[in-house]
């Protein structure tokens, strides 16, 4: 689907919502939770988010182009987690000695 400027701009500035006022061109109907793939008016790649046909709020953005320094469209991705969150180390699984349940056995 095709956005409006105003639209593009919002996306690229991290909206997390595409309004139904906005898509100025949309290529099938879709259903709920549908993936739309959204465009700008020159059919530069902007988002990917859930559709929904039923709803004002047409599509909830999942994952969006940044806008790059010099003002054009980047080719880098906007996740919904920062990077350093999603690598960050985890902890140790828990040894087998200890008692995970809410009523340990053997007691």
């Amino acid at each position: 689907m095709r956005v409006t400027p105003e639209a593009a701009r919002a996306i690229k500035q991290g909206h997390p919502w595409l309004f139904e006022s906005a898509i100025t061109q949309q290529s099938f109907a879709g259903q709920p939770g549908d993936l739309a793939v959204i465009f700008d008016k020159k059919r530069r790649f902007l988002a990917i988010g859930l559709f929904d046909p039923h709803s004002p709020i047409r599509v909830r953005i999942l994952q969006a182009v940044n806008q790059s320094p010099s003002g054009e469209n980047g080719s880098r991705i906007k996740s919904p987690l920062p990077v350093p969150c999603a690598l960050a180390p985890r902890s140790p699984c828990p040894s087998t000695n200890d008692r995970l349940s809410a009523h340990p056995r053997g007691k």
